[in-house]
């Protein structure tokens, strides 16, 4: 059994937040308390012996925050890492960025990595949904955490990001009411049920009977193959509706390569709005993420708890979106 914060707090019969603001050696918690703590978390064997260190509680002479993300190449991603960059900056702290390439077992083994160089902080960009079930048991009580870009449904982490749900409801709404009664979702996983969903009731919200969700992970490459395999095998439809537009930019490419053109043959959305959408050859039309403020806004509150000790109230930030209407739809 994994030993956590709460067993060590059980015990002393104190609160789980005092067992973390002594573990991390916050002067708001006497050095008796503090002490026998500690004591406490060495007798359960709270500390991670499989990999034969006991992390130093004391501050560290080296300010450093790791960053998990799921894609470096995804461009949402490195708007994330610039608004954590840029909040950082004046703080001489050192970022240490790991992806995951959208594997789940690389992403336990960079954050098990980031712990073993005793970071101060963290922010996840998680690669599926239930991420935090495997991190946070490592590192509640330890490092301050944040989640980005997903909404969790746990209410005892930080979560920063938009409603997803919302939004995919909006894209696929606006694809349904210019006509279009054959549609796909390209990029349906585990990681991105919510969008499933939103595109799953509009489509139910508005009668429409030929709807599929097309599982892909949400790459370029993925984009490309899955879409041109698609038209290949002659199925019909007219809209599309992209897990995200790293994805979408594979749909355009190989729609061209097919021979076929959007909007003229397919309407495509999707959400994100990367700087690349905006690109007169892409056009896309798209919902916004604002990945930087994300960052800034996870920085902020990691930050916070690195100064202060860990906080009682876990914060579930959602940003407002809006639709980006360009050049990739039409009606019909």
């Amino acid at each position: 059994m994994k030993i956590t914060v709460k067993h060590i707090a059980d015990k002393l019969g104190i609160s789980a937040s005092t067992v973390s603001r002594a573990l991390n050696d916050s002067e708001l918690i006497s050095k008796a308390t503090r002490d026998e703590v500690k004591r406490m978390a060495m007798e359960l064997g709270y500390f991670n012996k499989s990999i034969n260190i006991v992390r130093n509680y004391s501050k560290s002479y080296v300010n450093s925050l790791g960053v998990s993300i799921p894609n470096l190449e995804n461009p949402i991603c490195i708007e994330v890492i610039k608004g954590i960059q840029e909040y950082f900056d004046n703080l001489n702290y050192n970022i240490i960025v790991m992806d995951s390439n959208e594997r789940r077992k690389r992403e336990e083994k960079n954050i098990q990595a980031l712990f073993n160089l005793e970071v101060q902080g963290l922010i996840v960009f998680p690669t599926t949904k239930t991420s935090s079930q495997y991190i946070k048991p490592l590192t509640e009580g330890v490092i301050p955490t944040v989640y980005v870009c997903n909404i969790s449904e746990d209410k005892t982490i930080h979560s920063i990001g938009i409603d997803e749900k919302n939004a995919f409801f909006k894209l696929t709404q606006y694809l349904i009411q210019l006509g279009h009664k054959h549609i796909i979702m390209l990029g349906g996983s585990e990681k991105f049920e919510n969008r499933v969903k939103g595109f799953q009731d509009a489509v139910k919200y508005e009668g429409i009977t030929d709807a599929d969700v097309i599982y892909c992970a949400p790459t370029q490459y993925e984009g490309f193959n899955r879409t041109k395999n698609l038209i290949e095998e002659g199925k019909y439809f007219t809209g599309i509706v992209a897990a995200t537009d790293y994805l979408a930019i594979g749909v355009l490419d190989a729609v061209c390569q097919c021979g076929k053109q959007v909007p003229e043959d397919y309407s495509l959305v999707s959400l994100d709005n990367i700087n690349i959408s905006g690109n007169k050859r892409i056009n896309l039309t798209t919902i916004n993420q604002p990945g930087k403020e994300i960052g800034m806004k996870a920085s902020e509150i990691v930050y916070s708890e690195i100064k202060n000790g860990p906080s009682d109230y876990k914060k579930t930030e959602i940003f407002d979106v809006s639709l980006n209407i360009r050049g990739s739809c039409r009606s019909i």
